[in-house]
Parts: structure tokens; C-alpha cells; sequence
């Protein structure tokens, strides 16, 4: 709607060997000629995004591109210089430079966060052509459906048992629905319910009495 071409790159808090759905934070571009004239430009990009690589079947050179020695190199600077000739193409690999799922700062506990960036051609002529780069950091997140709201405004959701004898076993069905795109890894844990050191019946509300009397006993679960 704007006029602008972009492009979507997304990642997943959860990617690496256990989740072979995550998408990559490399996506591949493939540029062609369709004019009847070589096009001699240069790719630059801009924001939290790198050029990784870049191949092409053209057999012109940009008469500004470096030769390239035939020796082994360990991490060779792609090509980003091109004469690129009719009906021609060039694959471009763009990187999205992720920080670590664990650096809260970098990435903060929500379930999008996105970074912009741009990748231009300029051209011999003066022209240039840009693709806007959305980087998209994604983190699951996973709701807890009861049948019953919470009481409090401390939860969304309250699961209740209501009164049980001691010698029986009472049970409930709770559902955890996925609402992301993105694949969830959850274990359930004990978590020991918090009490007040000091307790005044004039600080207390109705709710935080009515707590203080539960006997937290994780056996029982």
C-alpha cells in the first residue's frame, strides 16, 4: 500500500535441533534482468540484517568488483557488486542477526518483536531500488482454559476443587492452548505459594485471608 516492496524475515525463540519446524533467520532473494541491457549495480544493507552470500549465473563483471583469488579462504566477504546481464539472475541470502532467546533486554518476554532494515541496489546510473526488511522475533505463548474465571485480579484463570474428602481423589481437565505460531516447549512445575511474614488484619483483603488459610502440600498433586 505504500509502494514500497518488503520482505519478512521471521525467528523463533524455541529454533534448534528439537524443533525442525522453526523457521530460518536466512531467506534467500532472487533478483533477475528482464530488461534487454546489462544492469551494473551494487547491494548495500542496512539494520540488525547482513548479506551472507550471493550467487548468480551472469557472465559480466562490475568493472568495480575485486578479483577474487582462487585460494582457500575461511570466511570469504560476498559479492555484493554485479553487471548483470539480460534474463540473468542473482540469489542474495540475507541473515537476520538474532540475539540469544535468554537476553531479555535484546529481546523482551512478548510475543512479537520486530526490527527494520532495508536492502538496497544502487545503480550505475544514479537510480537505486530498496526492499524493506521486517525481522521478526517471535516467542510462544500458552493459556490456560478452565471452565471457571478467576475470582482475582492476580490470574486470568483459577482452578478450584472445591471441598474433597481426604480419603478420595478429585479430578479436573484443564486445557493449554497454543495461541502463536510459534512451537511451545512447557513443563509443569510445583511452585510454593507465597505467604506474608507479617499479617495484620487491617492490611489484609478478603482474598489474601482466604489464602492465608490453604495448606500448600505438593504431595497431594
Amino acid at each position: 500500500m505504500d509502494g514500497e516492496k518488503h520482505f519478512r524475515v521471521k525467528f523463533w525463540s524455541t529454533y534448534g535441533k528439537d524443533c525442525s519446524d522453526a523457521p530460518s533467520n536466512v531467506t534467500k532473494l532472487t533478483f533477475s534482468n528482464d530488461s534487454k541491457a546489462d544492469m551494473t549495480f551494487a547491494f548495500d544493507v542496512k539494520g540488525p540484517f547482513e548479506i551472507l552470500k550471493t550467487k548468480t549465473n551472469t557472465g559480466a563483471m562490475h568493472p568495480l568488483a575485486p578479483k577474487v583469488e582462487q585460494k582457500k579462504v575461511l570466511n570469504p566477504k560476498p559479492v555484493t557488486m554485479f553487471c548483470l546481464q539480460p534474463l540473468k539472475i542473482v540469489e542474495v541470502h540475507v541473515k537476520f542477526q538474532t540475539p540469544k532467546p535468554s537476553e531479555q533486554q535484546e529481546w523482551p518476554m512478548i510475543m512479537t518483536n520486530e526490527r527494520m532494515g532495508e536492502v538496497t541496489a544502487s545503480f550505475a546510473n544514479g537510480g537505486s531500488q530498496r526492499f524493506i526488511v521486517h525481522g521478526q522475533l517471535l516467542r510462544p505463548k500458552i493459556v490456560l482454559l478452565t471452565e471457571k474465571p478467576s475470582k482475582n485480579d492476580k490470574a486470568m484463570d483459577e482452578i478450584d476443587f472445591g471441598i474433597c474428602n481426604v480419603d478420595k481423589a478429585r479430578s479436573i481437565t484443564v486445557y493449554l492452548s497454543n495461541i502463536t505460531e510459534v512451537t511451545a516447549k512447557w513443563s509443569l512445575n510445583y511452585v510454593k505459594f507465597p505467604k506474608k511474614a507479617v499479617v495484620s488484619q487491617y492490611t489484609t483483603t478478603e482474598w489474601e485471608r482466604e489464602n492465608l488459610q490453604k495448606h500448600d502440600d505438593p504431595d497431594v498433586f
